[in-house]
């Protein structure tokens, strides 16, 4: 990337001012040469004139319609053709000091396009690790994460690693992986990030860079009782396997997560369960994009 890595970051806002607020500032607090986009996904609940009267120094962008977190993000993508990379931000993550700086510092290091993600950790305790690394099973659609919930000092690495996966809640992207997208807009919401890392063949991640994150407030629920979550994660696993998973192992690995996921309708709430076999049915169907709007907010669905 060379010795002078100009970042943009890109943050994704729906209807959580105050997160976005916070994540923006601590970007402007902890790496004060970077510039910031931020992307309002059509809150229309005051959002946008909250963001514009209390952030200065931002570019904001105003989405039309609910792009979905690929789509949203892309939008922030595109508008930082400068950029040498592009720092992908949830708004529910605050960066610690020298995040940025040792993230591009590892970058420099290494000059091959990559993917790099900071070591996450938990807002509410910040000794115990959010997120670390992950294998990613693609004959299973399985995620394996490494260190979810232990003491942050049981990652004894110092040097970055390579990981199979990183959260999509905070990505540098060189700019050589953004010219696609980055993010393909058919999953909306999950898996996306998964998928960005296949094609990617993984990421890596630089312990020393450290953010602190408050993960599914991004689904106002736990994702567990989401029926919107449950949908686009049960739906978006059929479009992750006919992306990546190749033949002979396809089909058996359709008929698995098939099975799989209608034992979740037996086990789930009402609600949940019929958002599951919706899933089920679009995924199988290959109806990707915007989810229903029965499974958004009843604000957000008009």
């Amino acid at each position: 990337m060379g010795a002078r890595v100009k970042v943009t970051a890109v943050v994704l806002n729906w209807r959580r001012p105050d997160d976005t607020i916070a994540c923006v500032r601590s970007v402007q607090d902890t790496a004060p040469g970077v510039d910031v986009i931020v992307v309002d996904n059509a809150s229309r609940d005051g959002s946008v004139e909250r963001l514009r009267s209390e952030l200065d120094g931002v570019t904001l962008i105003e989405n039309e319609e609910n792009l979905g977190y690929a789509g949203g993000n892309n939008v922030g993508v595109r508008a930082a053709p400068d950029a040498d990379a592009v720092l992908i931000l949830n708004n529910d993550v605050t960066l610690r000091p020298r995040c940025v700086e040792q993230l591009v510092r590892a970058a420099e290091a290494d000059p091959q396009p990559a993917i790099r993600a900071p070591l996450s950790l938990s807002a509410e305790n910040p000794g115990t690790i959010d997120f670390f690394r992950a294998r990613v099973d693609l004959r299973n659609v399985a995620l394996m994460a490494e260190g979810r919930g232990e003491a942050r000092s049981t990652v004894f690495a110092t040097d970055p690693v390579r990981t199979d996966y990183a959260t999509g809640s905070a990505l540098l992207i060189d700019r050589a992986l953004l010219d696609d997208g980055p993010f393909d807009e058919r999953f909306f919401l999950v898996w996306e990030d998964v998928d960005l890392c296949v094609r990617a063949r993984g990421a890596i991640v630089v312990p020393a860079a450290e953010v602190l994150h408050r993960g599914g407030v991004s689904f106002g629920d736990e994702r567990n009782a989401s029926p919107l979550y449950q949908y686009c994660f049960v739906r978006n696993s059929f479009l992750v396997v006919r992306k990546h998973v190749g033949w002979p192992f396809r089909t058996g690995t359709l008929r698995r997560i098939q099975t799989r996921y209608r034992g979740w309708v037996e086990q789930a709430a009402p609600d949940v369960a019929g958002a599951i076999a919706l899933g089920i049915e679009h995924g199988l169907a290959g109806r990707y994009g915007p989810p229903p709007a029965k499974l958004l907010p009843a604000s957000a669905a008009g």
